[in-house]
């Protein structure tokens, strides 16, 4: 999935973007496995993006010095 995501870039901008979800929600779907936080099928991926950082699995880096 990777790889079809960075060829997409050149190919297709749609593609990528649709690639680039797909790819963010199986990452996401991994940590919620290996973590054992519950997951529905039909969860959004701002859901599980909001669920994961309010758990403190998810951690953010500001650039900003």
């Amino acid at each position: 999935m990777a790889r079809e995501l960075e060829n997409s870039i050149y190919s297709s901008p749609q593609t990528m973007l649709t690639y680039a979800r797909t790819f963010a929600e199986a990452i996401l779907q991994q940590i919620m496995l290996i973590e054992k936080v519950t997951d529905t099928p039909y969860m959004t991926l701002k859901e599980r993006i909001d669920l994961l950082s309010d758990k403190e699995f998810l951690t953010y880096c500001s650039t900003k010095t």
